[in-house]
């Protein structure tokens, strides 16, 4: 989707070490619930958000923005009521056509779907604009679709998330800067409200390069706006009698589901194999379930770990005791050269010191001799 795209001055295939390298369908899989877990835990952490203040526009009082510290450019989560069904905002947010989503996303240059690893989750590349002096950014993500399961208080609703990837088909473009990071879109259902909706947007975004303060101050209050742009689109289609766009996500059958789960789970005799998985777009929505092995690989990761940080502190050590020998032995240098320094000059002073003593005696002796003189002239006995 997305006309207008074009990688114009294109190079070579380099992978970012910063980004995850998805190759299979199981890579992409696991990579998704990777994002949303950590998503999920971020934005649930109310005690690490501080508010932001911001005036966008009058008449918005239910739009929070928040902030939580993560570096030069801390994580944003704006937050506020869309005057739309869950279905409609999902269809919005997923529109194919380029000017409509331009209308809410302003930066927006161009984009394109490079593969469809499963029905859920979408490689995209997409183009943004920047203020100047900044250069356009370029963002190669994955967009997942995943809808949110109540038994785990995630509430009712569905989510769009996604993070960078290196992707072969995704080469750099000269005019633009590789971008990189994490979003989301939270939407949940109003209970009694069904023309109204939630939407929490999460922002992690790495421009990557030097950016001015004022330019990323600016960008804060930009994941803000979204809704007020949001509501702009929405009415300005419901004013012209033109139907919103409707998405929906295949409903999980739990019952069944759990019975795939027993069947699965019983046919593994030991954690470290792994199922297989089948490219459905229900089986991605629990994914954290279709993968039994995954605790055994966040034990290894966790032992692994463990050994690094005992790798770093025996080198640390090691780097310790030598830096102690070497200024040891300096020392010793030093204070057997500063002995042999003294020794020398002592031998070549000790002349003139015995000079300057000598010279210091005579004087004196020269003194007393005078002075004794003089007394006995001056007395009557030598007068005599």
């Amino acid at each position: 989707f997305w006309s207008g795209g074009g990688s114009g001055g294109d190079q070579q295939y380099i992978k970012d070490p910063s980004f995850a390298s998805p190759e299979t369908t199981e890579d992409y899989l696991r990579l998704a619930e990777t994002c949303w877990q950590d998503i999920l835990g971020l934005v649930n952490n109310k005690r690490g958000w501080k508010p932001v203040p911001f005036e966008i526009t009058v008449g918005e009082p239910d739009v929070t923005l928040s902030e939580q510290p993560a570096g030069a450019i801390p994580y944003l989560l704006a937050e506020g009521t869309v005057p739309c069904s869950v279905e409609q905002l999902l269809g919005i947010l997923t529109d194919k056509n380029i000017n409509n989503r331009q209308e809410w996303e302003k930066e927006l240059i161009s984009g394109e779907v490079v593969e469809d690893p499963t029905p859920t989750i979408q490689v995209l590349r997409a183009k943004y604009a920047a203020p100047f002096p900044v250069s356009n950014r370029e963002f190669v993500a994955i967009r997942c679709l995943r809808r949110l399961d109540p038994t785990k208080n995630e509430g009712e609703g569905v989510a769009i998330y996604g993070c960078s990837i290196n992707h072969p088909q995704c080469l750099p473009d000269t005019n633009y800067v590789r971008a990189g990071g994490r979003t989301a879109f939270i939407i949940k259902s109003i209970s009694g409200q069904p023309d109204k909706c939630h939407c929490s947007r999460f922002m992690d975004i790495d421009p990557k390069g030097n950016i001015p303060a004022w330019i990323i101050n600016k960008g804060k209050v930009k994941a803000a706006v979204f809704f007020v742009l949001m509501r702009k689109y929405i009415e300005k289609r419901q004013q012209e009698n033109i139907d919103l766009p409707n998405a929906t996500i295949p409903q999980t059958d739990r019952n069944q589901h759990k019975e795939k789960q027993v069947e699965t789970s019983a046919s593994i005799s030991s954690p470290s194999v792994r199922p297989e998985v089948e490219g459905e777009a229900d089986e991605f929505f629990d994914a954290s379930n279709q993968f039994p092995w995954r605790e055994d690989f966040d034990q290894q990761t966790e032992k692994l770990c463990v050994q690094v940080q005992t790798l770093q502190r025996s080198l640390t050590s090691i780097e310790q005791r030598l830096q102690n020998i070497e200024t040891g032995s300096l020392g010793g240098r030093q204070r057997t050269t500063g002995r042999q320094v003294s020794l020398v000059q002592l031998v070549l002073q000790l002349p003139w010191r015995l000079f300057g003593y000598a010279a210091a005696f005579s004087f004196v002796a020269y003194l007393c001799y005078f002075r004794s003189l003089a007394w006995l002239r001056s007395s009557s006995s030598f007068k005599k």
